[in-house]
């Protein structure tokens, strides 16, 4: 089918009248330690990439968040030409990550920004396409998050939180602060389940993270130094609604294997995984814009460019993965629902210390 509209999104500072943020909140007792660790890609031909973009525009504001408890709360589209302040998340599944504790979040609610954002329509075939007018994503289960302030994430349901313990809004951006990697209890990889702060979308959707990667600990904006094989990676996974099912897909900036300063796709079914990356030095700044697009078929397509600073003002020039947008082995089977949201995770301690950060991340369901 076609892929989504483009629209533009425009926020107001907002918030829900009825009740108090909250942070988000965690499924699970603990991750199960990994016993796997990756074989090398499939060959890739190294593509040349372009290291141009700055840091995403940063909203202005603070922001307001609000939560409430609700179980699988149905998400609507907001219209092209309507703004609105307010966004809401619902979200709520039964599960467990690792092989001990579950448990039921339920939690509703995000940040809301003054500022501008906006999210591109393409093609299947194409790939590209240019920032819209219009709506705002906010009803439904819509959002915008720009990650306002400091403290924890807003309206967010997460998955092994112990995988990674300090993950939060630092100075108005996604902060994953990955410090130890035993085990590798951070892994997203076969059997091997790291932390996931996700949102609960249906088919079909669209959700754009921008300037998502890795940096130094001192300086999220300082590409994470790469050298050798390592796996230091950031970036967007699609996971089915149970947490205790491996079936998932993600598209990832950083180091994957050998292939430094790369982007990454992956593809598990019933815990194997098949991956691939766009080649070394494919994108040189270390972070990047990344895009996925629900189809209503229930399959994925993967895009991705250099961080554009301005959507609202830039067209944005999102590049299939691969050349297709479509990822390397079998697709998951999901269902009608899944969990969309931001990870960060390593193989081994090579390059650990390091963060995964990310400007803002927002979503539509038409």
């Amino acid at each position: 089918m076609g892929l989504l509209r483009p629209f533009a999104l425009c926020f107001v500072l907002a918030g829900c009248a009825d009740a108090a943020g909250m942070p988000s909140q965690d499924l699970s007792g603990g991750a199960a330690p990994a016993t796997e660790a990756p074989a090398g890609p499939p060959a890739a031909a190294p593509q040349a990439g372009q290291a141009g973009g700055a840091a995403a525009a940063r909203a202005a504001g603070s922001s307001a968040a609000a939560t409430s408890s609700a179980t699988g709360a149905a998400g609507s589209g907001g219209a092209a030409g309507m703004s609105s302040a307010a966004t809401s998340s619902a979200t709520g599944a039964a599960g467990s990550g690792g092989t001990a504790g579950s448990g039921v979040a339920a939690n509703s609610g995000g940040a809301s920004a003054a500022g501008n954002s906006a999210m591109a329509g393409a093609s299947s075939a194409a790939g590209s396409g240019s920032a819209g007018t219009g709506a705002a994503p906010t009803s439904g289960r819509n959002f915008l998050d720009a990650f306002d302030g400091d403290g924890p994430l807003m309206g967010y349901t997460t998955n092994n939180a112990s995988a990674i313990p300090d993950v939060s809004r630092v100075s108005g951006r996604y902060i994953a602060k990955l410090q130890s990697n035993a085990n590798d209890i951070t892994l997203h990889y076969n059997q091997s389940q790291g932390r996931i702060d996700a949102r609960k979308l249906s088919f079909p959707f669209e959700v754009i993270a921008r300037n998502i990667g890795i940096g130094m600990t001192a300086d999220p904006q300082m590409a994470a130094a790469g050298g050798g094989v390592r796996f230091n990676l950031a970036g967007i996974q699609v996971h089915v609604l149970d947490f205790e099912s491996r079936n998932s897909a993600h598209i990832v900036v950083g180091h994957s294997g050998t292939a430094n300063f790369s982007i990454e796709g992956k593809s598990t079914v019933d815990g194997v995984s098949v991956w691939d990356n766009e080649g070394s030095n494919a994108n040189p700044l270390g972070r990047a814009d990344l895009r996925i697009v629900g189809n209503a078929d229930r399959s994925i397509s993967v895009y991705w460019q250099a961080p554009n600073a301005d959507p609202a003002a830039k067209k944005d020039d999102w590049k299939p993965y691969k050349g297709t947008g479509k990822l390397s082995g079998p697709a998951p089977m999901f269902g009608q629902e899944v969990y969309v949201g931001l990870i960060t995770y390593a193989v081994g301690e090579t390059g650990v210390p390091f963060v995964g950060t990310c400007d803002s991340f927002e979503g539509r369901e038409p």
